[in-house]
């Protein structure tokens, strides 16, 4: 069985799609990063991406309506703060 990188897939993804994954699947994006992200044991990783985390002193969305960019709905904490346009 071959394994592939979480980048190669989303390269992957975008040349048989055309869409950006992480903009159109951010849950399952940062859920597959948050499992598959090495642990500190491991050593330095080329590929690693840094896991998302609340910062204290904001606030953050965490329910919403369809398509709001709320932590329900899954975006990331980054992109989940409230009073912050993108």
């Amino acid at each position: 069985m071959n394994k592939y990188t979480l980048s190669q897939i989303l390269t992957a993804w975008e040349a048989a799609y055309g869409e950006d994954m992480s903009k159109e699947y951010p849950g399952f994006v940062q859920r597959l990063t948050e499992e598959n992200s090495p642990s500190p044991d491991d050593g330095p990783a080329a590929d690693a991406v840094k896991i998302d985390k609340p910062e204290e002193g904001k606030v953050y969305a965490l329910t919403g309506g369809p398509g709001a960019r709320c932590i329900a709905n899954g975006y990331s904490w980054k992109d989940s703060v409230v009073g912050e346009d993108k």
